[in-house]
């Protein structure tokens, strides 16, 4: 059976996206995923998921500017969790 991630970019708009992970939880989701997690702490994204039990499946990294050679390498500083 295939499984599912709540991308929580897209749905529960009406919310803000913390308030997201609630909902997803909601509606049944285990897993959760989103575009621009960057905006937000890593802490805070931690907590939310492990107290609504969710699993990050996937997120996007900032691309930067390829066109300068500014991958997102040169970006990505930190470990997220």
């Amino acid at each position: 059976m295939p499984k599912f991630a709540a991308n929580l970019t897209l749905l529960f708009t009406e919310a803000t996206f913390m308030a997201r992970f609630a909902l997803a939880r909601a509606a049944g989701s285990a897993h959760v995923e989103d575009l621009f997690p960057a905006a937000f702490k890593a802490g805070e994204l931690k907590t939310d998921l492990t107290k609504h039990s969710l699993q990050e499946v996937l997120f996007n990294l900032p691309a930067g500017d390829w066109a300068a050679d500014d991958g997102p390498n040169d970006h990505f500083t930190c470990n997220r969790f």
